[in-house]
């Protein structure tokens, strides 16, 4: 496994959203920070322990995670969606957070950590907070191959021209800098080697 100091790449993720953040805003904002909306295909907003106010679209982001050869092993593309209590929208929001969207596996996590190749639903266990282009200690579960729960303890998105685009053929106008670790629930794994997040999703 790609092995990586979390905190110094938090301080150049940080760093970089910065430098973004005037560009990004100068677009306009029409929720997602400027151009269209892009939700994630076949997704709504799904979290049993959130709020039912947790629903106002955030923004839009989807990053690859690449193994140890440079080779593409999974994508995860997510919705974003702030409390509707909450006046501030877009990029200025700040408060609670759930994520919902798409993970998909191109490469199989072996033995011991047992991910399946595969598409996966992403919904949130856990909600966490957002702040401006930061968000932090989001849980989700993906359902698919196996059940698997995702930790997103801390993470970024930086606007992207032009926009990127996933496997299904979705647009996004954020990419996500994002650092994931992974429990296997159904398959009975163990992940994360040498306390690591199994999965860099900054591509």
């Amino acid at each position: 496994m790609k092995q990586s100091n979390g905190w110094q790449r938090y301080v150049v993720y940080a760093l970089s959203a910065i430098a973004l953040t005037v560009a990004v805003s100068a677009c306009g904002n029409k929720d997602n920070g400027g151009g269209a909306v892009a939700v994630v295909p076949g997704v709504g907003v799904s979290c049993a322990t959130c709020s039912a106010t947790l629903s106002k679209l955030v923004a839009s982001a989807t990053s690859r995670s690449l193994d140890a050869y440079g080779q593409e092993q999974a994508e995860l593309s997510l919705n974003f969606y702030g409390d509707t209590n909450t006046p501030s929208s877009g990029l200025g929001y700040r408060g609670q957070v759930a994520a919902t969207g798409i993970l998909r596996v191109r490469i199989a996590k072996p033995a011991p950590c047992n991910v399946p190749v595969g598409d996966y639903t992403v919904t949130t266990t856990s909600p966490g907070q957002w702040d401006g282009q930061a968000f932090a200690n989001v849980q989700v579960q993906a359902s698919g191959p196996a059940i698997l729960r995702f930790d997103l303890r801390k993470g970024l998105i930086q606007g992207v021209t032009p926009a990127y685009t996933d496997w299904a053929g979705a647009t996004f106008p954020f990419r996500m800098l994002t650092e994931a670790f992974v429990t296997p629930i159904s398959t009975g794994g163990f992940c994360n080697a040498y306390g690591s997040p199994e999965y860099y999703f900054e591509d």
